[in-house]
């Protein structure tokens, strides 16, 4: 009885006859894709609005028909809420990367947008760990995993110059590396596959 957000292409599993006989699973599929333009520019902030919409569609209309909601999938999300960033970013004069994305069909976000970015996302798990959490609903969000690295030190503690870099640590790719905890924390299970 799932609500299945897919911001991917994570469903190809999920619509396959064998899965559904097998595992007696018939989840409500939501596709949410973005609108491209023949130069692989977004139509921006149009999926960010979508995956919300659909959530609160669903709260609203068949709460009682699903008790878990998964988002698949977080780099997707992001890039979304990364689109409904610039908009905010240009309307309040904080960046040009829109104006230079509209010209020149070229993405380079500035710090700022980055920043909007990270906000969203942080707004988006938030408010829907807590919504779902009140309406008695499970909360999913798969994401890719991200590398926090690094620099080899040897038994003394001093660093090896010209040796790579190490793995530190294996974190959920959510928001920036500076701040990697911000949205594990709101999850009671944080698990890696």
């Amino acid at each position: 009885r799932t609500l299945y957000i897919d911001t991917g292409d994570g469903t190809e599993t999920l619509r396959s006859p064998l899965f559904k006989s097998r595992v007696n699973s018939n989840p409500i599929v939501v596709r949410i894709e973005e609108k491209v333009g023949p130069r692989g520019v977004p139509d921006l902030a149009d999926a960010y609005y979508k995956v919300t919409d659909a959530i609160d569609y669903a709260l609203a209309h068949f709460a009682a028909d699903f008790d878990t909601v998964c988002v698949d999938e977080m780099t997707a999300l992001r890039r979304y809420a990364m689109y409904r960033g610039l908009e905010y970013n240009q309307k309040t004069r904080r960046s040009t990367t829109l104006k230079k994305l509209e010209d020149d069909d070229m993405f380079l976000p500035a710090v700022q947008d980055w920043g909007a970015e990270m906000s969203l996302i942080e707004q988006f798990c938030t408010g829907y760990t807590s919504i779902l959490k009140h309406r008695g609903k499970h909360f999913l969000l798969a994401a890719h995993q991200r590398f926090l690295l690094e620099k080899p030190r040897n038994k003394d503690g001093e660093v090896l110059i010209g040796e790579p870099q190490v793995v530190k640590e294996v974190r959920p790719a959510v928001t920036g590396a500076q701040f990697p905890d911000t949205i594990s924390a709101l999850f009671d299970n944080v698990w890696r596959c």
